[in-house]
């Protein structure tokens, strides 16, 4: 036992009688990669990154089942494979919220230039929390405001689309269930 601390002490005598005769390269080599380090860490913009949740529920909505109207707005799979979740997640990274986003906060890139589709996505990440119906939402910028201010605004805009959509649903089943009482009306009169 004794033999391998002697071993490993050698080994260790042999280093530092190394780095004494070859000090000057190290230090340099060791001053070289600190100095650049610090450089590139002060001349570096620093990246902000604003988060938001949203919560998805199933809706609990009226059913009409005679009529095969079920949960208006329900967050239902179309099939086994999909999820409703990620379709929530790809409408929030449709082209017409976006745009939408991007007009209200007048978002403008380096240019000047109104800020593209594809600069606006790189940015955004819009992912699922495992194992829940939460979609968790996030934006990187090199203004903690801007950044803020767009998850704010895409996480509105979600909200807004998603209760005119729901909307437009009933109006559909009013309007269907208006349509069909009126024409059982007119087949009891003939």
């Amino acid at each position: 036992m004794s033999t391998e601390y002697e071993d490993e002490s050698i080994d260790l005598r042999n280093y530092l009688k190394v780095l004494r005769r070859r000090w000057l390269p190290a230090t340099l080599v060791f001053v070289t990669v600190v100095t650049l380090t610090g450089l590139v860490t002060f001349f570096q913009k620093p990246i902000y990154e604003a988060e938001g949740k949203l919560l998805l529920k199933k809706a609990s909505g009226a059913t009409l089942p005679d009529l095969n109207i079920e949960g208006l707005g329900a967050l239902d799979a179309l099939t086994s494979k999909s999820s409703p979740v990620e379709t929530e997640a790809e409408i929030i990274r449709s082209q017409p919220l976006l745009k939408e986003t991007i007009e209200a906060l007048d978002l403008r890139d380096d240019q000047g230039q109104p800020l593209e589709l594809e600069a606006f996505l790189k940015a955004l990440r819009v992912s699922n929390v495992r194992d829940t119906d939460i979609l968790e939402l996030s934006f990187k910028s090199t203004k903690p405001q801007e950044a803020a201010d767009i998850i704010n605004e895409l996480m509105q805009n979600y909200l807004k689309n998603n209760v005119e959509s729901n909307r437009a649903e009933a109006a559909a089943a009013r309007i269907f269930i208006e349509n069909r009482s009126l024409n059982q009306q007119q087949n009891c009169a003939a």
